[in-house]
């Protein structure tokens, strides 16, 4: 072999030696370093105490570590490069030997429950881009040594009980894309050079946290910016930042801090926002920014969907160039020192679903369009100076779930159209107001509604029966109204019923047993109540509710200190002989009227005319629903003027074409079929000046297939018997007009009128006519002061006496000693 070939293959033996040398090293660490990471994944897994959803279900020896559940390996070396296993629901900790996974590019673990500490190693990891560790349970500070993880793009420690200061290498990562560490207890303040370094950052994001200090104005350097979340912080002087140079910026959430504070012009800042083409969020609540806002405000971005600037010390007046915001949504102007109008031009944002301008000192009416706001949800223009009346166009707003008028100067009536479609699911609030009438029957639609409040208005007329539908009511405030008679007993329905105040009203009757739910408050005080109170509920704690000023209660628990109530026999004797009065007194003017006919002179005697029962029309016409619900404007609450058990009684205007005079309609319940039928049975075989004359009946189909029956009475101006018997100490506006007490002539006529009725019904018909309902309830009074006997829906003709076996009426119309049946 020739020397230059033995060199050769001396060179060629030599560099395989090399190679191969250099390639066994490499293999073994390829290998040292999978199984590094694959003993990293076991200690995790084996710090996992808790798997609701068997993430780990794959992690076995079976399957090679790269393709278990969340991991993602590299190609080449086949190292992790990723832990992705957010809402898992894990409960357990990190292991410091995460660190030793060096190729790691991003951990995903937000929205689980993992405590403890971030491990110190973290700074091992340094070819990690992101870090996402929000919504756990993580405590303790942020580890200094995360500042040496040069290449994060995405920092998320937020929703975690993190506290103590943030590192200043943290504040230098100038990589960052999205700075969140929002929702911990993180002190300290932001670096003031903070902008100068971080031309990269879109989110910084540090909202509830204890951080400190002034806004860097080097932020404004940072002109890529997109969100800027400092609220819910202690941060505070003077806004300085130049936001005019981010042009990207979308939100800028400022509010729940001290800016401002102390300082003059505090909102001139908001000039250098025109420029923020992208804005779409502006907050700047509960701060101490004052004086009046510049004219710039209108001409910023028209994406804006939300402004928030409550809670401050903001003067002035609403600038009507609002209404150049197309795309706002939420708008809340609360708990300021605006003044003036609310503009018009409000009711042009289509797209609006808040509105709060509450706590102000705004004046004048509540725009009549604002109906045309048909996405709006909830409005609160409570606490303010606003007058006139409640547009009738809110019931144009079908998605309104809460609207507070409370605590204004509004007056008139609530208009029915008030309830046309707007459900007021979660609150209607119109009490502190100067509202008055009844309440419309409408409020009976509010089927979903949870509180409702029209206390301290001039309401008046009956205890609205409509109440009971709304079956959802938790809260009901009532108080401090004219509301009068007995309370309805629809409100038993309401079985969710937590609170509810019905007192300084004109209610009267007993307290109905269906109070006895598990109300947590009742306040029934300064009514006219009587008998007596219970025992169970509510009413076995008298913390819990309150019934002072009614005089005529008894009974109760031994804490209220009430009289003992009578005993049944007791109160029977009573009620007996209170009409033993009241028929020796008729019996004595029809004594005294005997006499005195008998000592007039009198001519020629003549026989009156035999009653005969056969039928003698009533009207040649019927009067159809929809005649007699316009004469009732919709049979509205305004217009009604008593209650019974088998109907209600309404005043009505039927119009020139029926003479223009004012009529009673009488609407019987659907289930006083028979009523109906008798009364007008009744009805068509008398006739007597002293007894109320139909004028026309009606009986027709109304909505959803109902039947309608209604009778037609003249209107009788002065009301029943019982209202000037029972007259109250205080009077709602209906009855500022009537006499205070009828006095002996008035009494005596009345007397006579009543007396003659009923000589006329039981002596003067071929067939005696037993009323079976006689009471001061249903005799009507004229302009007068005449007496009209009504109501013969359980009248009954006498045809054979030697069968009759008493009466078939409420005990108040039988003599004494009869047993009723």
């Amino acid at each position: 072999m020739s020397a230059g070939v033995y060199k050769f293959w001396n060179c060629t033996l030599y560099l395989f030696l090399i190679c191969h040398a250099q390639i066994i090293p490499t293999s073994t660490a390829t290998v040292k370093g999978n199984e590094t990471d694959h003993l990293a994944l076991l200690a995790f897994k084996a710090t996992i105490i808790h798997d609701p959803q068997g993430a780990f279900s794959s992690w076995n020896m079976s399957l090679n570590f790269c393709s278990w559940a969340g991991i993602t390996c590299s190609k080449q070396h086949k190292r992790v490069t990723s832990i992705n296993l957010a809402s898992k629901g894990f409960v357990g900790s990190l292991p410091s030997d995460i660190g030793n996974m060096s190729f790691l590019t991003e951990i995903v673990l937000t929205n689980n429950s993992l405590q403890g500490t971030i491990p110190q190693e973290v700074d091992h990891l340094f070819r990690l881009k992101v870090l996402s560790l929000g919504r756990n349970a993580l405590e303790g500070n942020i580890p200094d040594t995360l500042g040496q993880v040069n290449r994060l793009v995405i920092l998320e420690l937020f929703s975690n009980n993190l506290s103590g200061m943030i590192p200043n290498s943290v504040f230098n990562l100038s990589s960052l894309n999205v700075f969140n560490l929002a929702n911990n207890q993180l002190q300290g303040s932001i670096p003031s050079d903070f902008g100068l370094t971080h031309h990269n950052i879109q989110k910084i994001q540090l909202s509830d946290n204890r951080l400190s200090g002034n806004i860097p104005v080097s932020l404004s350097n940072a002109s890529k910016l997109q969100v800027i979340h400092l609220q819910f912080n202690n941060f505070s002087g003077p806004i300085s930042v130049d936001f005019g140079r981010l042009l990207y910026l979308q939100n800028l959430s400022l509010e729940y801090n001290n800016f401002g504070l102390g300082e003059q012009g505090d909102l001139k800042f908001i000039d250098s926002l025109v420029n923020c083409r992208s804005l779409k969020i502006l907050k700047l609540g509960a701060n101490n920014l004052q004086g009046s806002l510049p004219r710039s405000i209108a001409n910023l971005s028209i994406k804006l969907t939300m402004i928030s600037l409550a809670d401050n010390w903001i003067s002035g007046s609403i600038p009507p160039d609002i209404s150049k915001f197309i795309n706002l949504i939420f708008l809340s102007l609360e708990h300021n020192n605006f003044t003036g109008i609310i503009p018009p031009e409000i009711t042009q944002l289509g797209k609006l679903q808040r509105v709060l301008l509450s706590n102000n000192r705004l004046t004048g009416n509540i725009p009549a369009s604002i109906g045309n706001l048909s996405m709006l949800d909830e409005v609160h223009l409570e606490n303010n100076e606003l007058n006139g009346t409640i547009p009738p166009s809110f019931g144009n707003c079908p998605m309104l779930v809460l609207l507070d008028l409370s605590q204004n100067n509004l007056s008139g009536t609530i208009p029915n159209e008030f309830f046309h479609v707007s459900p007021f699911s979660i609150k209607l609030n119109l009490s502190q107001n100067h509202l008055v009438g009844s309440l419309p029957a409408g409020i009976g639609g509010l089927d979903t509604i949870v509180e409702l409040d029209i206390s301290e208005n001039e309401f008046s007329g009956f205890f609205p029966t409509e109440l009971g539908r709304c079956i959802t009511l938790d809260t009901l405030y009532m108080q401090g109204n004219f509301f009068r008679g007995h309370i309805s007993h629809s409100m038993r329905n309401l079985r969710g019923m937590q609170n509810l105040d019905l007192s300084r009203n004109n209610l009267s009757g007993e307290i109905p047993d269906f109070f006895e739910l598990p109300l947590k408050y009742l306040n029934l005080s300064w009514n006219h109540l009587e008998g007596e109170v219970h025992t169970k509920g509510v009413f076995a704690n008298a913390s819990e509710f309150s019934i002072v000023g009614n005089k005529e209660l008894c009974g109760g628990i031994p804490e209220l200190r009430l009289p003992r109530c009578s005993s049944d026999s007791d109160r029977s004797h009573k009620h007996k002989r209170s009409w033993v009065q009241d028929l020796f007194m008729i019996g004595f003017i029809l004594v005294l009227l005997i006499v005195g006919y008998h000592l007039l002179p009198r001519g020629k005697k003549t026989e009156p005319p035999a009653v005969s029962i056969r039928p003698i029309s009533v009207l040649p016409i019927r009067l159809s629903y929809k005649i007699l619900h316009q004469a009732t404007d919709g049979f509205s609450r305004a217009n009604l003027v008593s209650e019974g058990g088998f109907g209600s009684v309404y005043k009505g205007e039927l119009g020139p074409e029926y003479n223009g005079k004012a009529v009673a309609i009488k609407v019987f319940n659907q289930e006083a079929t028979n009523s109906f039928s008798t009364e007008c049975e009744a009805q068509q075989h008398i006739r007597h000046r002293n007894i109320v004359k139909i004028r026309s009946t009606s009986s027709s189909t109304a909505k959803k297939g109902k039947i309608f029956r209604a009778i037609v009475y003249d209107f009788m101006e002065n009301g029943s018997l019982d209202r000037w018997q029972h007259l109250t100490c205080r009077t709602s506006p209906d009855e500022l007009s009537m006499p205070q007490i009828l006095n002996l002539k008035n009494r005596i006529n009345i007397a006579i009128d009543v007396a003659s009725a009923l000589d006329y019904l039981h002596n003067q018909l071929d067939y005696p006519l037993i009323h079976c309902n006689l009471s001061p309830s249903n005799i009507f009074l004229d302009t007068e002061m005449s007496a009209y006997v009504s109501n013969f829906g359980l009248a009954k003709f006498l045809i054979d006496r030697r069968i009759f076996n008493g009466f078939a009426g409420p005990s108040e119309y039988a003599p004494p000693g009869k047993k009723t049946n």
